[in-house]
């Protein structure tokens, strides 16, 4: 448990209040302190509150923003005004050393003292006003697109969009820009662009005794985090559903994000690994002549191993989310037989920092890369997909970021999926598989589940920040191969601009690759 936490809670700093307490219980437990999981209810004073989850002005939107992540919350209203939020939370006891100095020397333990590393409160730092230090004005903007495009709202399309003067504006804008920072904040850091939070710190010589805030109710007193309060995962193959799955395989949700994840093939067969062996390769070798064996790992160790397959056969994979007080999801997608598919697992928004995490797991990499080793191994061709994915979820979460900063939301995800594999051509006689040839990379974003929430009220920022969020996520599934493999890549974005620059009428669904809002 230490180890998984220490991955993501303790590196990221982004948990909730069951990571924040599995932490801390961890540390405790490994200072020789006993400790254990308090579940219940607690009613915290509303202007806390607000401050604790982002630094809302308005009570109602706060609350709404709680309870859209999942955990049961009601506001308690005094006067025609909400005053205190009350939620159901997890907090930690550990088994100190009270008396007589209230934890000032730990010797024996003799008391069960409550602590909550989750509840804080914070100093919010704006970022600069973009629209002050770079005026832009957007409606006249889009009224002279319009005016010069081709629209019908009836039949549901649009046409030959002025991309150069987009390009123009956008060039112009970054000038702009870039002028202002040097100009007048040539040191600037991220922070000083979107704004930043910083924890309020307080420092007592002993032991509260007891909470920040009033407990209601306790439900539950465990030494370990009870299974219903688990988000768990689980993977199935399957080639013809009449026969059942050809693989299944269930984890705590914990025990995979931050780890390299991976659905790859094996020879079904000694022989069938001496016929590759004889022709020089997986890829090189008849389709019709093999069979292989579909393997989950998690970081190289092998989780589950599935039935034999024909070497080519499209198969369903399916990852089913159960998520407590949200309730589960379905994530499905067609694979082939004896591809190689990385799966990034996020449990939340990525950390500014998370790249350092990238760039230490690329070096690991190079260093395999220098030492001439297999590099169809997991740990190279799986490392790599999966680095890739990653540093997708990565960017698109500074672009949210900075989309969220920009028109003054906030917003947190639920747990996300994508998808990083080898795109296979499958050649065929009489519906039976002939040959498989690698084509190149193919990354599908199958889960990204928002929540965000104005920190007024305005419910008009909310559907800005999705249709900006939404077109520049959907943009970056092709901008990601192309900046990591140098290679022309297409995603939704990509065909609406090049059917815009021949012209052609675009038809935009509803779900235009936006990401799910609750």
């Amino acid at each position: 448990m230490a180890k998984i936490l220490k991955s993501m809670c303790l590196l990221t700093k982004q948990c909730n209040d069951m990571d924040t307490a599995s932490l801390l219980i961890a540390l405790l437990r490994a200072s020789g302190i006993a400790a254990r999981y308090v579940y219940g209810t607690i009613e915290v004073p509303m202007d806390q509150v607000m401050n604790w989850v982002g630094g809302f002005t308005n009570e109602q939107a706060a609350i709404n923003f709680i309870g859209s992540g999942g955990t049961p919350v009601t506001g308690l209203v005094y006067g025609g005004k909400i005053v205190s939020a009350r939620m159901e939370h997890t907090w930690v006891e550990a088994y100190v050393d009270f008396i007589p100095s209230r934890g000032a020397v730990n010797k024996q333990g003799d008391t069960w003292i409550p602590l909550d590393g989750s509840f804080k409160q914070y100093t919010y730092t704006s970022g600069i006003d973009l629209k002050t230090a770079v005026p832009f004005d957007a409606q006249a903007f889009v009224n002279q697109l319009q005016s010069t495009a081709t629209i019908n709202e009836q039949a549901g399309y649009v046409a030959n969009i002025d991309s150069a003067s987009i390009q123009n504006t956008v060039t112009d804008l970054q000038s702009r820009l870039q002028s202002y920072l040097s100009t007048n904040l040539p040191n600037a850091t991220v922070e000083d662009l979107i704004g930043k939070k910083t924890i309020k710190p307080q420092t007592f010589p002993i032991l509260a005794g007891t909470l920040r805030y009033k407990t209601v109710t306790i439900g539950s007193r465990s030494s370990t985090l009870s299974d219903a309060l688990r988000h768990k995962l689980s993977f199935e193959v399957t080639t013809e559903a009449f026969f059942g799955p050809d693989l299944t395989f269930t984890a705590n949700l914990v025990e995979l994000v931050g780890k390299r994840v991976t659905l790859s093939y094996v020879p079904a067969t000694s022989a069938d690994q001496q016929t590759i062996n004889q022709y020089g390769g997986l890829y090189s070798t008849p389709a019709y002549l093999i069979q292989v064996k579909p393997q989950i790992k998690v970081e190289g160790v092998v989780k589950a191993e599935g039935k034999a397959v024909g070497f080519g056969v499209d198969q369903n994979f399916t990852m089913t989310f159960s998520l407590p007080n949200i309730g589960s999801d379905l994530v499905q997608n067609t694979i082939t037989a004896g591809g190689y598919y990385a799966i990034g697992l996020v449990p939340d928004r990525l950390p500014r920092g998370y790249d350092s995490v990238i760039q230490q797991r690329n070096q690991r990499l190079n260093a395999l890369v220098q030492s001439g080793a297999n590099l169809l191994s997991d740990e190279g061709l799986g490392e790599e997909l999966y680095l890739s994915v990653m540093t997708y979820f990565w960017e698109v979460n500074r672009q949210g970021d900075a989309i969220a900063s920009s028109v003054n939301i906030v917003y947190a995800k639920q747990p996300g999926e994508g998808i990083f594999g080898l795109s296979l051509s499958v050649g065929g006689l009489f519906g039976v598989p002939t040959s498989v040839r690698v084509v190149g990379v193919t990354i599908d974003i199958d889960r990204t589940v928002d929540v965000p929430a104005s920190k007024d009220g305005d419910g008009s920022k909310i559907r800005n920040y999705m249709n900006i969020a939404g077109m520049s996520a959907s943009g970056l599934e092709h901008g990601i191969i192309e900046q990591l493999y140098n290679v022309e890549a297409i995603s939704a974005v990509k065909v609406i601009y090049l059917a815009n620059l021949q012209g052609l009428k675009t038809e935009l669904p509803l779900e235009f690759r936006l990401p799910r809002i609750v």
